[in-house]
């Protein structure tokens, strides 16, 4: 539990330090406007990050153990052909 709380914590450090690096970048050197570049970018960068932690780990994949978060993939995998 605590090891859990930790890596929350961590991580949620160095999400909001990365954040506010990439606001300040995109305003410093990125296009003007009503668009938020900066959430944009970072929502990219986080999903990439995510989806390659999940392809990394092996959740979802065959012969992985799967429980509750690769729902999905038992049941892509029962209504194929």
């Amino acid at each position: 539990m605590m090891k859990t709380a930790l890596a929350i914590f961590i991580g949620g450090g160095a999400g909001s330090l990365l954040r506010y690096a990439i606001s300040r970048t995109v305003i410093a050197f990125g296009p003007a406007g009503a668009f938020p570049w900066a959430t944009w970018i970072t929502n990219l960068l986080a999903t990439g990050l995510l989806a390659w932690l999940v392809w990394r780990v092996g959740v979802g994949q065959p012969g992985a153990s799967c429980g509750t978060p690769c729902w999905w993939w038992a049941s892509a995998a029962a209504s194929a052909p």
